[in-house]
């Protein structure tokens, strides 16, 4: 049950931050994208270089997010079959929990490359400005819940 708990946040985390990569939303991803080099006073040259790490990480997601995409169809297609046994359980979590590692790992990366282009104080904006998000995520979340 840990392993499935973990997978579902890691698959969150990789889903909440890469859609727009994925699911070609980049106009939406585009705009928040502006919104933080504005709050942050990026230069154009730092502009330039988060740009072209971005349109890296989006090459190397892209053939990833391909490979997931019959994992979750054969998972669909078993469930419409009937009940699954812990082997078949395992065999799907191990495969997704290897895509998804993957896909959480280029992440990871582009953050740190991100993290280089950046001042010392902009690195101490993005840290503040994603605490926030999280805890306002956070708080909407147990909101949700208590009304359930």
């Amino acid at each position: 049950m840990k392993k499935l708990i973990g997978l579902t946040a890691i698959a969150l985390a990789i889903t909440v931050n890469v859609p727009s990569f994925a699911h070609g939303h980049m106009k939406h991803f585009g705009a928040k994208i502006e919104k933080a080099a504005d709050k942050l006073n990026l230069s154009d040259e730092q502009k330039n270089k988060i740009k072209a790490i971005q349109k890296n990480t989006h090459d190397a997601l892209k053939p990833i997010w391909e490979e997931l995409r019959p994992v979750r169809a054969k998972i669909n297609d078993s469930f419409k079959t009937g009940p699954m046994d812990e082997g078949q359980i395992d065999n799907f979590v191990n495969q997704e929990k290897d895509i998804m590692g993957r896909m959480l790992k280029i992440r990871m990366n582009e953050r740190n490359e991100i993290n280089k282009v950046l001042t010392e104080q902009q690195r101490v904006q993005v840290y503040n400005m994603m605490k926030e998000w999280h805890e306002k995520h956070q708080k909407e979340m147990d909101e949700k819940a208590k009304s359930e």
